[in-house]
């Protein structure tokens, strides 16, 4: 198994999509961008938000699993172990699990235990997205009493290099700047995780500063709407 110092940062682009488009580019083909995130060597991760928010989906994420096998990430309402299992069956280079993590408000340890030692951990991310001090569920919409560190200090106990994103939801919805010594804190408290970074990123001055502290850039809208310097 890789240490810490031996995973090198991952950088790639979530893209949001219903109803088959790009919420942030509704007007751009999904597979053109795809293509020039790959030009740019970046990794791409398809967020299906009709799973997500309605726990079906319309969107066409088989014919991409196909056409893309084995270079994209899944992210977006998968509830279980046999369901990750099967979108690498299909294709996927990984996936990213979110709010299926928990279980009563509190990080669901069976859960996570199944993919630790069943599951090849390289192709899995948990996305922890949080307010301040606490988790947020349910894309953004649901604050909970959960605190990071906790889940953080619970998943850094299980010493199993474990990949996490670190989603700042008052950086990604108000648009504010990234909190780097708190990142670069939370980074130096666990060295049994792997860190990559979501929330406003807007330049790449700002992935090179993640990427320094070994932590893997998320971007997003920034990015796909040009707006990125």
């Amino acid at each position: 198994m890789l240490g810490k110092e031996e995973v090198s940062s991952l950088n790639w682009v979530n893209i949001d999509i219903i109803d088959n488009k790009c919420t942030a580019n509704q007007m751009q083909n999904i597979s053109d961008i795809i293509e020039e995130i790959f030009n740019k060597q970046m990794e791409v991760c398809i967020v299906d938000l009709d799973k997500s928010s309605y726990g079906k989906s319309t969107n066409e994420i088989d014919k991409y699993l196909k056409k893309y096998n084995e270079k994209l990430w899944i992210a977006g309402g998968i509830k279980s172990f046999e369901e990750a299992k099967l979108l690498i069956k299909k294709g996927a280079k990984g996936v990213v699990l979110g709010s299926t993590l928990y279980r009563d408000e509190n990080l669901d340890d069976a859960f996570i235990e199944k993919f630790i030692n069943d599951f090849d951990m390289s192709k899995v991310y948990f996305s922890l997205d949080y307010l301040e001090d606490n988790i947020v569920i349910k894309g953004f919409r649901k604050k909970t009493h959960i605190k990071l560190d906790d889940i953080l200090k619970k998943i850094n106990k299980k010493r199993s290099n474990v990949n996490v994103i670190l989603v700042d939801v008052r950086a990604s919805k108000n648009q504010t700047e990234v909190d780097f010594e708190r990142i670069l804190d939370i980074v130096k408290k666990y060295e049994y995780i792997n860190f990559c970074y979501g929330g406003n990123i807007a330049t790449w001055e700002q992935v090179a500063m993640l990427n320094n502290l070994g932590v893997g850039a998320v971007l997003g809208k920034n990015y796909l709407r040009g707006d990125f310097v």
